[in-house]
């Protein structure tokens, strides 16, 4: 959200998908957060998850390249979709909530058309950032809910 707000190029509508992100991510931090689950330990791969964003922030900090930063984070965003991946390509039944998949992938469809319809004041060409944002996440729930309904079908 920070590579957004430093952009000089911006606006909300088109954003709206990271905006929610955040929102939604706030509130699940400040759930672990106030429930203090024991079992709730980071496996190796979230670590590195998170010292990867940790060195994709201080590289944004010091160097300013708003669009490698905010591809770099987009890539590590896909890629933290791996191991639930792995796990429903594997797994005999499906493991993941439906309803609750359907709800983010509602969201990153209108992400998408926000992204696409809204333009940057003034000019022609769309937010790339926001672009690039919805089509990451559309594009990973969508995997997502394809593999559950794979092992619903089987």
């Amino acid at each position: 959200m920070g590579m957004y707000l430093a952009a000089r190029r911006r606006d909300f509508i088109s954003n709206i998908a990271n905006a929610a992100d955040v929102f939604f991510v706030t509130a699940v931090i400040i759930t672990l957060l106030v429930s203090r689950d024991q079992r709730m330990i980071f496996t190796a791969f979230e670590k590195i998850c998170f010292a990867c964003s940790g060195i994709i922030l201080l590289f944004w900090v010091f160097k300013r390249k708003h669009r490698v930063a905010h591809l770099a984070i987009q890539g590590l965003m896909a890629i933290a979709y791996f191991p639930t991946i792995k796990h429903l390509w594997g797994a005999p039944a499906n493991t993941e909530p439906f309803l609750v998949w359907a709800i983010i992938w509602v969201s990153s469809t209108l992400g998408v058309v926000a992204a696409f319809s809204s333009k940057l004041e003034n000019e022609e060409e769309k937010n790339p950032f926001a672009v690039a944002y919805a089509l990451r996440q559309w594009t990973s729930v969508s995997i997502m809910i394809a593999l559950m309904l794979r092992l619903q079908w089987k």
